[in-house]
């Protein structure tokens, strides 16, 4: 039998794996922006994300006058650090499962799928009809837009999009941070559009992606992605058809920070690992013996929270 120790790295390097093998897109943890507090935060507090913002006000014609100083522009987000996503299970017997391949696929994959399923399902939440509006504070978004093309989109409907946000000064030139997102049966539908995927319109490249690897090319500066959760929720996020979203990454903040080490006495046997779900979210491993459930506990959770910070920085849509 392994020493304690041993089963530590085990269940470590099975993390790891796990973290890289994932079933869903999870497409809006991609497209979030994430900031990383590198100190041990104090959970249910607020913590500030910082997006940088342009305003010409701040430039005037002085003359030979004195300068007019004005404070840096900023939109300081104050985003509640109040989610803990957790989930744990025993394994009874190490030697069952005592290879990291074995881990991984019987434990922990599984369970790292379900925590980064539930962080992407609470972000995709926040892309609604509410969140996203013509009315929204601090800063207006636009209305839902109405597509022409039944059950996905062409060009012309997230042209839609692209011009209203563009008006409207959002840095749509950002090929890093442009997104458009769907459902999975809408992505569908536009893989198999003339517009999206033949090569005399595409480029022989992006059309062997599509038609390969179901991946489009990027439109209108923006990367498209599907999202099985875009697609689930549409009706709770005031869908009626085919939902999508064109946005930038500073729509929506997410912050984390280091997890806070256990308090634990000595020979506790209580261990302690961060593995990093898509480079963005810290989840602590942790693992220790218990007579109560008479094997070893093993507790993978995160700290996070997340804010719609600028709804203007995103442009929704309904098809046809």
């Amino acid at each position: 039998m392994n020493a304690q120790g041993g089963l530590f790295q085990t269940l470590v390097a099975a993390a790891s794996a796990a973290a890289a093998n994932l079933q869903f897109e999870n497409a809006l943890v991609d497209a979030a922006y994430w900031d990383f507090k590198p100190v041990v935060a104090t959970p249910n507090t607020t913590l500030s994300v910082v997006i940088p913002t342009v305003d010409e006000a701040d430039v005037t014609d002085i003359g030979s006058g004195p300068l007019n100083i004005t404070d840096t522009d900023h939109n300081s987000v104050s985003v509640p650090y109040d989610k803990h996503f957790s989930t744990s299970f025993t394994i009874k017997a190490w030697d069952q499962a005592r290879t990291p391949q074995d881990l991984e696929r019987t434990y922990l994959r599984p369970r790292m799928e379900a925590l980064l399923r539930k962080v992407n399902r609470t972000i995709v939440d926040l892309i609604n009809t509410t969140n996203f509006s013509s009315s929204t504070t601090p800063v207006a978004g636009y209305d839902k837009k109405s597509g022409t093309t039944t059950g996905y989109f062409a060009r012309t409907d997230i042209n839609q999009c692209w011009s209203a946000m563009a008006l409207k000064g959002v840095p749509m030139n950002e090929r890093q941070n442009m997104f458009f997102i769907t459902g999975p049966t809408a992505f569908g539908k536009m893989l198999s559009d003339t517009t999206m995927s033949y090569q005399y319109i595409v480029g022989n490249d992006a059309a062997l992606a599509a038609q390969q690897d179901a991946k489009l090319a990027t439109i209108f500066g923006a990367t498209v992605r599907y999202d099985q959760h875009m697609e689930q929720d549409k009706t709770a996020n005031g869908f009626t058809n085919a939902p999508g979203a064109l946005l930038h990454r500073y729509a929506i903040a997410a912050v984390t920070a280091e997890p806070p080490p256990l308090s634990q006495e000595p020979g506790s046997g209580i261990r302690e690992q961060v593995v990093w779900l898509k480079n963005s979210i810290p989840v602590q491993i942790q693992m220790g013996p218990s007579l109560t459930q008479q094997g070893t506990i093993v507790h993978i959770h995160a700290y996070w929270g997340v804010k719609v910070a600028r709804p203007d920085f995103a442009s929704l849509i309904d098809s046809a």
